[in-house]
């Protein structure tokens, strides 16, 4: 093919991956997104393509972050377009050894579980298989081996297509090399229709409040009150005017608690950085920020029943002494909060994955220059890329002035994204999860449907039901099966009322024993032998 013609098949691949994301077109697309790459790997094409077509992809994945900054979808697609060049380097070495049926799977998987565990700690984003979630012989599937292993799939199943337009002729024999991967499947498909999504053992009232506050009005000065006293507006219309009773628990979206908070117990100062002030801080003493806090919490949780709980995102401040130097501000997290309904701070559960330069910087933030580039971001963005990151929580236990038990799973925003954060609670006994999250910096588009498709494998790949509680959209329940119970459309100001239920705590479906092990084992199994191969051709040179 001629070199300036060859050149359009990465861009044709980028056009097929983006197609088949939640809210472009169709999900089976990326199958054929396969088919563009391999032609342009087997005629000769180099790396330049392969950077080209990777950052017109990834560029095209982050136009939700248009809303924030127009320029950021560039910087991303600069910045990950490089994923695609590994990708080509790895398959190119894999052919030493196999067919492209078996290249290609083994490549574009391996870097694609690379990617969403430690490229800038983690980017699990717009997988090959994110856009099938509707499915529900995907979502059967999706009970044994998870999102990663349906991207192995749809990765296979597109190259066994290119084979089968490229070696026609000997359709036999290709078809008896597809056997496996039939097998596979099939194997999958059986295993997946056996395992029985066991019946709740109980439920949990609760009203989830969407008010539907823009990114002006929750950073406008002296909105926070404002802000507070609509979401309490809306749960009591909402009681008002449907005669809905008073529930077990009250749910807020992400950073929705917009006043400071702050642990009990703390003493000292709580200094806030402030946008465009960089010498002048937002200062109050620990006594002021639980005073406030307390009596707040309180005001919104009248509406539970009595025992109930308020669960509610925040900025979490810890208490630093008068006497710090006076550049020096309280260490912060992002972090789900649960009251009692007098108002204290029973739980608190922080953001284990950061979203890269919005809540965290590269390599922690130690090089030169973070300080200052943290501070810009902040300043003209409103992001804080210094946040603390916490540890994959344990399961919330709240327990009821009746005596039942909730054991509650949590995550917060970006977390929804992340396999590890849903099983390794799971596996810890959650029952339930609920998912807090403001969507707002990405307007009202695609990301959002993207966001539900990774709650829904979630769903499946534990077999609990989710609840996310957004500021701007969807709010959701989904079942343990993956299928949407009930949501409230985006750019709506309304509160959910249902009830979550509760799934044994002890139950383990086949993904959580064993099928999430397929994405590392088959990650480095293909990165080993891209190695092998890699140092074998250098032992052939220097010989």
């Amino acid at each position: 093919m001629h070199g300036r013609l060859l050149i359009l098949l990465p861009l044709i691949a980028a056009g097929f991956r983006v197609a088949a994301l939640p809210g472009w077109f169709c999900g089976w697309m990326a199958i054929l997104a396969v088919i563009p790459r391999l032609v342009y790997w087997e005629s000769g094409g180099n790396k330049r393509g392969d950077f080209i077509g990777g950052a017109v992809f990834w560029g095209l994945v982050f136009t939700i972050l248009i809303t924030t900054a127009p320029f950021f979808p560039l910087g991303a697609g600069l910045l990950m377009g490089g994923v695609w060049v590994v990708e080509g380097i790895i398959y190119r070495r894999l052919r030493y050894l196999v067919s492209p049926l078996w290249a290609a799977p083994a490549a574009l998987f391996a870097i694609q579980w690379l990617v969403g565990n430690w490229f800038f700690g983690g980017v699990p984003w717009a997988s090959w298989g994110l856009g099938l979630a509707d499915s529900e012989l995907v979502l059967s599937i999706a009970s044994v081996v998870g999102e990663n292993g349906v991207s192995f799939l749809v990765v296979a199943l597109g190259a066994w297509v290119y084979e089968s337009f490229n070696g026609w002729r000997e359709y036999r024999r290709l078809s008896w090399r597809f056997l496996p991967l039939v097998v596979l499947v099939a194997a999958l498909l059986v295993a997946g229709r056996q395992q029985v999504t066991p019946a709740p053992h109980g439920e949990v009232s609760f009203m989830a409040v969407q008010p539907n506050i823009g990114l002006g009005e929750k950073s406008a000065a002296g909105g926070e009150i404002g802000i507070f006293e609509e979401h309490c507006r809306l749960v009591a219309e909402k009681l008002a005017t449907s005669e809905q009773l008073a529930p077990q628990l009250l749910l807020w979206a992400e950073t929705m608690f917009l006043l400071p908070a702050t642990l009990s117990g703390s003493s000292g100062e709580i200094r806030r950085p402030r946008r465009g002030f960089p010498e002048q801080h937002a200062v109050n003493t620990a006594e002021e920020v639980l005073e406030l806090q307390t009596t707040a919490a309180r005001y919104a949780a009248e509406v539970v029943v009595d025992g109930g709980f308020f669960l509610t995102g925040a900025h979490l401040y810890r208490a630093i002494s008068a006497d710090a130097p006076p550049e020096q501000t309280s260490p912060r997290g992002s972090e789900t909060l649960v009251f009692s309904k007098d108002g204290e701070l029973l739980h608190h559960v922080g953001k284990s994955e950061l979203v890269p330069f919005g809540e965290s910087l590269p390599f922690g933030g130690n090089f030169p220059g973070s300080r200052s580039l943290a501070r810009f971001i902040f300043d003209n963005f409103g992001l804080s890329p210094n946040f603390l990151r916490a540890k994959v929580p344990t399961p919330l236990s709240l327990v009821f002035a009746d005596g039942r038990e909730l054991k509650l799973g949590t995550a917060i925003c970006w977390e929804n994204a992340y396999e590890h954060v849903f099983r390794e609670q799971a596996v810890a006994g959650a029952e339930a999860f609920c998912v807090i999250s403001n969507e707002a910096w990405y307007g009202i588009g695609a990301e959002m449907k993207q966001m539900i498709a990774a709650t829904r494998f979630r769903a499946v790949e534990t077999a609990r039901p989710v609840v996310r509680v957004t500021n701007t959209g969807h709010t959701v329940l989904v079942s343990a099966a993956g299928q949407i119970v009930a949501q409230i459309s985006p750019g709506e100001a309304q509160v959910m009322v249902s009830a979550l239920p509760q799934v044994a705590g002890d139950y383990q479906t086949a993904y959580l024993k064993w099928g999430w092990l397929l994405g590392p084992e088959l990650a480095i199994g293909a990165i080993l032998m891209a190695l092998f191969v890699a140092s074998r051709k250098s032992r052939d040179i220097s010989s």
